[in-house]
């Protein structure tokens, strides 16, 4: 099937999000180069790394870090290496819609590390002892240029919009390659979201197992250990409603199983999957053949 015939070129396109880490974590030259001499090691064979910030200093960097490639991949699939993944128009306004709401959140926390860089440093002195290098440290203006995010667009590329002056049996080649190539693409971000539905599904009926009724001794009233929450079930429909605008190739097998789920697995609340043994089996069950829908 040509790539053509998906009709991507017309209806999704590639976005990259590069969100900095903060990590503070940092190979001491200094220290490996001690350790090497104390122990008679080569130099290239020992490694010291060492913690120079705080970690309560960039722990909330992290956190929104991470909150935004979380959002960029529940509308996205992957594309290819690179870090490329691909969306479609359908998906495009809440992708960016997330980006735009936690892009903010994130720069106001990189302004923040900036300021406190030098409290930051005086902390990171104080615990480092001896192993303090004020050379490993970056200056502000470093640092907040290294904290800035990335996100870039790109459309889908087409063998139809090949515009090389070369050879025609050279230009043939090229384009058979770049239809191999994209298909293969395809082909791996469809299994990127089959894969996505498989792991949710899982993850929902381990949590489902885990859960335990008794009867309160005081209260007579049933209750249940390791209860769900009602993320249990509004994860599983947040991936539903996107599973359709994902899918490349209109698969409709797909479609059909994100349908299956809905209604076979998020028809109970809370409180019934909790304290109703016989319906949380029933779901489980239920879960367990849509698993193996979904594994062939």
């Amino acid at each position: 099937m040509m790539m053509k015939d998906y009709g991507l070129t017309s209806r999704a396109l590639l976005v990259k999000v590069i969100v900095p880490s903060a990590k503070s974590r940092r190979k001491s030259e200094k220290l490996s180069k001690e350790l090497s001499e104390s122990n008679g090691a080569s130099e290239d064979m020992v490694s010291a790394v060492v913690d120079i910030m705080p970690k309560e200093y960039v722990a909330t960097f992290t956190q929104i870090g991470r909150t935004i490639m979380r959002a960029h991949a529940q509308f996205s699939l992957p594309w290819e290496r690179g870090g490329w993944c691909i969306t479609t128009t359908d998906l495009l306004d809440r992708h960016s819609e997330a980006m735009e709401a936690l892009v903010p959140l994130l720069n106001k926390e990189a302004n923040s590390l900036v300021e406190n860089l030098p409290a930051a440093i005086a902390a990171a002195k104080m615990r480092l002892g001896n192993a303090f290098d004020e050379k490993m440290y970056p200056t502000q203006d470093e640092l907040r240029d290294k904290l800035k995010v990335v996100i870039k667009h790109m459309p889908i590329p087409s063998s139809d919009d090949f515009r090389l002056k070369i050879d025609n049996d050279s230009l043939e080649f090229l384009k058979a390659k770049l239809e191999d190539d994209l298909k293969e693409s395809v082909h791996e971000a469809m299994r990127s979201l089959r894969d996505r539905m498989l792991s949710a599904v899982e993850t929902f009926i381990e949590r489902l197992e885990k859960v335990e009724n008794y009867r309160d001794p005081k209260t007579q009233q049933m209750k249940a250990r390791g209860h769900v929450h009602s993320t249990i079930t509004t994860n599983l429909i947040a991936l539903i409603d996107v599973v359709p605008k994902l899918n490349l190739t209109n698969d409709h097998d797909v479609n059909i199983l994100a349908s299956k789920l809905k209604t076979q697995l998020c028809g109970f609340d809370k409180n019934t999957l909790n304290l109703d043994e016989r319906v949380r089996s029933d779901v489980i069950a239920q879960a367990k053949k849509l698993l193996i829908e979904l594994r062939k």
